[in-house]
């Protein structure tokens, strides 16, 4: 039960960046809200280190920002 939370937990984290991303843009590369890049810094290392991660969420967050 507790593998399948987190796994649920990880799946809602990845996906959430979506709707945040001009938000952690700002908080990364302008004077932004620095919470929410420091959020989102773990989920930018692991997609460095996994390029498949990285490319779906590149796709991913193309998506919301049209």
């Amino acid at each position: 039960m507790a593998l399948l939370q987190m796994a649920i937990t990880l799946v809602v984290y990845v996906l959430s960046i979506g709707p945040l991303y001009w938000q952690w843009y700002a908080g990364k590369y302008v004077n932004g809200p620095t919470v929410i890049a420091a959020f989102y810094e773990p989920l930018w290392i692991l997609c460095g280190w996994f390029p498949p991660l990285g490319r779906f969420v590149n796709w991913y967050v193309s998506l919301w920002i049209l």
